[in-house]
């Protein structure tokens, strides 16, 4: 009995969470991808600084010290070939304050995760959740949010493919902003029409949609800036009858 158990056991299919497979994904697609497990959703505020500062460090260790050598190059040398290299240090200058705002805002203002409500997004429902922010709360502080459907296509122009985005619909509004134990909560809600593309959870390939909150507080200091890549689709539990 307890070999026939455990061939019994081997027998049976195995899946992985994100398998399409598995009869709860056919219904929940948006568990094909892992950040959309709960409704807690995650900025990509931390993955952008910790892309940009290694590549900021890299770059402007390779471009210093080719700066002193096309400026002797071109000044002692007259070679004024090499002036092509000269964008090298500007962009690594560039680098450095993209680096340094990207580590003051996330130092400023923390994770900032996004509870969504309801859980997707709906089309032809709502889009709404709140945002808590690490920041001492001020009534006279003002937030903007843009929901964005986006198209994303590669596009082959001269034989390099890159992808490009196209808005499908897209609508703003002010949050109402209120006080919580970490500082200050927005709060918001989108009406959503019918008809539009749902999001894809794996977001690979040529051609994939894609639903994107960005969120902009100007304030004195550091500006918040964060972007939330969301699962929107048409549920039935939240479309109107």
């Amino acid at each position: 009995m307890k070999g026939r158990n455990i061939r019994t056991l081997f027998a049976l299919p195995l899946f992985s969470v994100g398998d399409k497979s598995m009869p709860k994904n056919q219904d929940s697609p948006w568990l094909m991808n892992d950040k959309w497990r709960t409704s807690s959703i995650r900025s990509d505020a931390k993955t952008n600084m910790w892309l940009v500062l290694p590549l900021t460090v890299v770059w402007n260790l390779l471009a210093a010290p080719l700066s002193f050598v096309v400026y002797k190059e071109v000044v002692e040398k007259e070679n004024y070939f090499l002036l092509v290299f000269l964008p090298f240090p500007l962009v690594g200058i560039g680098l450095l304050f993209w680096s340094v705002r990207l580590l003051r805002e996330w130092r400023r203002f923390g994770a900032a995760p996004l509870l969504l409500e309801p859980f997707p997004g709906s089309i032809g429902g709502h889009v709404g959740g709140t945002i808590d922010i690490r920041l001492p709360f001020n009534p006279h502080n003002r937030f903007t949010l843009t929901l964005s459907c986006m198209q994303c296509f590669e596009i082959d122009s001269d034989g390099s493919r890159t992808m490009h985005e196209q808005a499908q619909w897209q609508d703003e509004l002010i949050p109402q902003v209120d006080s919580c134990p970490t500082g200050t909560r927005l709060s918001f809600c989108f009406d959503v029409p019918k008809g539009l593309s749902e999001s894809d959870a794996e977001q690979t390939g040529e051609r994939y949609n894609l639903w994107r909150l960005n969120v902009r507080g100007n304030m004195p200091g550091t500006a918040f800036d964060r972007s939330f890549n969301i699962p929107v689709y048409a549920t039935a539990s939240n479309l109107e009858t």
